[in-house]
């Protein structure tokens, strides 16, 4: 199997939603994909894998308050103009 560039590299990361580097590799290694090279582990910063991992809020598990009529309490999907847009969005696939 052949080395790749960073480029190339970055692309299977970004395919394989975003699977750690060790994780590719195996996949290579064990020929569980066709066609996936041996990748060179670069030491890249990827922006979205740093997103995800960052601290959230934990959720309540009760509420301090609760509606007691109808329409006391509307919950809504209304959306304007999201930003940043997604990566999608940015064409980084």
């Amino acid at each position: 199997m052949k080395d790749t560039s960073e480029q190339e590299t970055q692309l299977w990361h970004r395919r394989f939603g975003h699977l750690n580097f060790k994780g590719l590799n195996t996949l290579a290694q064990k020929q569980m994909v066709i066609r996936l090279p041996s990748l060179k582990i670069y030491t890249i910063v990827c922006t979205t894998c740093l997103v995800g991992k960052q601290h959230h809020d934990v959720i309540p598990k009760l509420s301090s308050w609760c509606a007691s009529t109808k329409l006391q309490l509307v919950h809504v999907d209304i959306c304007g103009p999201i930003s940043p847009a997604s990566n999608t969005a940015k064409g980084t696939y």
